[in-house]
Parts: structure tokens; sequence; C-alpha cells
């Protein structure tokens, strides 16, 4: 009996056991979010309230065999990651952010541990949603009276769509237009509007 012991728990040393860790994705704006780690897509929704909990998605990462004597190594894992009035953005040395913004990035998970990404709003926003039974050509936006500049193309019926749009500040304040063309050519303005971060301008697109 001696001898089958002395052989079972080696093999029950060397076999381990499987080890996780995970990334929390919190939105903390109020429109949508999306995301992708390890080639499945995520859609986080806003909350339209402030004073709601944000919400919160967790993915699990397998990060190997965790033995006695040792753990599992940590996991290089890419993250795509964009909301609807969201970016990613650099930051200096001391955590200040530069401005520039980025959609991918390279996260490090730890086993048995959670890697939290809180995303706070970077942007304004503009939503169209085609409930008409038109196609749309294009929206286009005009920046504090300027020239309409085409951002969103070729809406369907039944579609809608969104794009960021930089933020109205104190110190460098923004009226914004916007303009729909339709299959005909004819033309629908919408605005002036202010937008401040994490506001979302939304065009109900019913002709």
């Amino acid at each position: 009996m001696k001898k089958i012991l002395l052989i079972v728990i080696p093999i029950l040393l060397l076999i381990g056991c499987s080890t996780e860790g995970n990334i929390k994705i919190v939105n903390k704006t109020e429109h949508a979010l999306y995301f992708t780690i390890k080639g499945n897509d995520y859609v986080l929704k806003g909350s339209e309230d402030p004073d709601n909990l944000p919400e919160k998605k967790s993915v699990s990462i397998n990060t190997g065999k965790k033995f006695l004597f040792w753990g599992g190594d940590d996991k290089k894992v890419d993250l795509s990651l964009e909301g609807e009035t969201f970016m990613m953005q650099e930051g200096d040395l001391s955590g200040n952010p530069t401005g520039d913004y980025f959609t991918e990035t390279t996260l490090i998970v730890h086993p048995d541990e959670t890697t939290k990404v809180h995303a706070f709003p970077t942007h304004a926003g503009v939503k169209i949603v085609n409930i008409s039974d038109r196609f749309i050509n294009d929206l286009s936006v005009s920046k504090n009276q300027g020239n309409f500049i085409p951002i969103i193309y070729d809406i369907a019926p039944g579609d809608s769509a969104w794009s960021r749009l930089s933020p109205s500040t104190n110190d460098n304040p923004i009226t914004y237009e916007f303009r729909v063309v339709l299959d005909n050519y004819e033309l629908y303005y919408y605005g002036p509007v202010e937008l401040f971060v994490d506001e979302q301008y939304v065009i109900l697109a019913y002709y």
C-alpha cells in the first residue's frame, strides 16, 4: 500500500489544475461600448441615468496550469475597445491625458486576478436612426458654421449609425449643425446644438 501511495502522490503534483484571470470592462459612459476579446464581440449598454450603477462585463482568460509549487503564467490579451462617446487615450508619465486616442491595446492578465478597465467618457456624439422607408445617402456635420463634411454614409431603412464628435468646452465652445441627404438628394437640417462630453444628439429620421 505504501508503494502505491508513493507513486500516486507525485502524479497528482504534476497534474495540476487550470487557472483563470479576468478582464472586467466597466462602462462609465451613458452610451454603448463595443469591445472584442479573443475574437468574441461584446456590446455593453450605457446608463442613460448617471445615478444608475455602471454596466459591467467580465471575461475569463485561461492562464494555464497551477501546480503545488508554482502557478499559471501571465497572459497577453489583445483588446479592441471603443464607445459612442469613448475612446482609449494615451497618458504621459504622470498619467495626464495627451489627447492621442486609439482603439487597440494589449492587456496583461495575471492568474487568479481581475484586470479592470474603466471607460470614462471622452467625446460627444451623434446617432441617426432611420425609421423611414427612405435610403439615406449620408449624414454631414458642420462645426461652428463651417462647411458640411460627411461623417456617415449609406443608412438603409431600419438601420442606425453613430459617430463620435469633439466635445464642447468652456475654453473651446463648439456648435454643431447636421445635414441629412436622402437618396433623391432632398436635404434636411438639424441644430444648431452644443454638445458636451458624453452628450449624444439623436436624429430620428422618419421622412
